[in-house]
């Protein structure tokens, strides 16, 4: 059954965006080191952060999964591998922009519930776009049957554009909240509930 973005609560989204913005823009602070405030557009960026979301919806028994991007870094990562002028969030956005995305996402991003050999299946539920910023959103609906115990996170996005990328994920799993730092020295890591 094909997902669509108003599937996900507007008062979770809601609460969900408050939380990243808080999380993202102290993560900004601690890794910016220039006394003036930057910009990802800006000559200045020096920075280069994304946060994931992975929560688990217990009531289709998914994982709904939110990236934050800086746009213009996005956008530089897919000229590398090869996309059009893609003019995300313009007038002139290209036509296959989400199918750019979701592909990029796809080789840049996994999961792996209780140490499974192969990642969970991906789908792409949309994307928004905020400021600099745009919003992935992803699900995985085919969870497996038997209790969670552990996921098994990959997240290399921007890592092969940008040198200094840090990708921050948060899992909000039942009870459980964990946090994961990853950069190119720790492209993955589990975390067990």
């Amino acid at each position: 059954m094909q997902t669509t973005i108003s599937s996900f609560s507007s008062i979770k989204l809601v609460v969900l965006r408050l939380c990243l913005v808080l999380v993202f823009t102290t993560a900004m602070g601690k890794i910016t080191t220039a006394s003036a405030p930057t910009y990802a557009h800006s000559p200045l960026h020096e920075y280069y952060v994304s946060v994931c979301e992975i929560a688990h919806n217990p009531n289709t028994q998914s994982l709904e999964i939110t990236f934050k991007i800086f746009t213009d870094d996005l956008e530089t990562a897919l000229k590398a591998q090869g996309a059009d002028s893609l003019n995300i969030g313009t007038k002139k956005e290209h036509a296959k922009t989400d199918q750019y995305i979701f592909a990029y996402l796809q080789q840049q991003f996994s999961v792996r519930a209780n140490k499974a050999a192969e990642a969970l299946a991906l789908q792409f539920v949309g994307k928004e776009l905020e400021e600099d910023v745009t919003w992935c959103y992803v699900e995985i609906t085919d969870l497996p049957k038997e209790k969670i115990a552990s996921l098994q996170i990959e997240n290399r996005l921007l890592m092969a554009t940008f040198a200094t990328q840090m990708n921050l994920v948060h899992v909000n799993y039942e009870q459980h909240k964990k946090s994961l730092f990853l950069h190119k020295g720790l492209v993955e890591d589990s975390v067990v509930f």
